[in-house]
């Protein structure tokens, strides 16, 4: 078993240990809860066994995670925005809130829970965990993911991820006022030493450049249109971070409490280009925002 340890800075003060673990592991709350049961989490090197216990400022906390007993995913009737489909893939706008597949403490309510029940052809590359799945979008990131309904495509979209020739666009709402203009931000990223959940801009990590503009500044936000070039974990967070301008709602990267009460980064994938494997044809899909990305804007904007 893997143990990841935590220390409690201001942005978490007061927040349930359930809570506050179940949103910076992405496992859900009852799994949390049932490590609290066994005895698996410390909080300042006591074991805990009360969920509802409140964190203060300079708290360590210890969880020792269990392994995921089930090593074939099981379809699920979970509606999913299926935005197209032909013989070869899928391409789908994935809510916020929902794992792309399963992982220790989380082995239903996935994406991929949910298209083994509505899509019946799925590439098997990924493993019975990971049927189709080419890439993947954080828990709590919104917006288009790309399926593989065989293993032909599934090749073929991997090769134009790892080359680079899939172009995606990300929008999100971050903390300061952003000047116009392109921006690019080129900065190594590694796995952080002191937290393995966590990414960071680190020497000799690997290469990775975004660029963004913004499209609305606001008196302490701005609503940016980012365009990665490369696909690190975590890569748009934590360049933004870096740069000094946090997504809302991250807290994991350093984001300040907001007057929403927005906990999960507001981060949309919101456009997909790619070359159809078959086909040889250029695809572009958009989505719009998701409602409280939408609803924190129009606050924004008449503010």
């Amino acid at each position: 078993m893997d143990i990841d340890s935590f220390v409690i800075d201001e942005n978490f003060v007061g927040k349930r240990i359930d809570v506050f673990l179940a949103e910076v592991t992405e496992n859900s709350r009852s799994y949390i809860q049932k490590n609290i049961s066994a005895e698996l989490v410390k909080l300042n090197s006591k074991i805990i066994s009360n969920c509802s216990t409140k964190l203060k400022l300079g708290d360590i906390v210890e969880i020792q995670e269990q392994e995921l007993k089930k090593d074939i995913a099981e379809p699920e009737n979970i509606p999913i925005d299926i935005i197209y489909q032909d013989s070869d893939l899928a391409v789908i706008n994935k809510p916020r809130g929902m794992s792309v597949h399963p992982g220790a403490g989380r082995s239903n309510g996935t994406l991929v829970n949910a298209i083994l029940y509505n899509i019946k052809d799925l590439s098997g590359i990924g493993g019975t965990l990971r049927p189709g799945i080419v890439h993947r979008l954080d828990m709590n990131t919104s917006g288009l993911i790309l399926i593989a309904k065989n293993d032909k495509a599934h090749e073929n979209l991997s090769y134009q991820f790892e080359n680079r020739l899939i172009k995606k666009e990300y929008y999100a709402i971050v903390h300061g006022k952003i000047d116009h203009g392109m921006k690019q931000i080129i900065a190594p990223i590694a796995r952080n030493p002191y937290n393995k959940l966590k990414m960071a801009v680190k020497d000799g990590g690997k290469y990775a450049e975004t660029l963004f503009t913004p499209l609305d500044v606001f008196k302490s936000f701005s609503y940016v249109k980012i365009f990665p070039k490369t696909g690190r974990t975590h890569q748009i967070r934590v360049h933004l971070s870096y740069i000094g301008y946090p997504i809302m709602g991250d807290f994991l990267y350093g984001a300040p409490k907001n007057k929403y009460g927005i906990e999960v980064q507001m981060l949309h994938a919101g456009s997909i280009k790619f070359i159809h494997p078959t086909l040889k044809e250029e695809m572009k899909f958009e989505v719009e925002c998701p409602n409280d990305m939408k609803n924190i804007l129009e606050d924004l904007r008449n503010n």
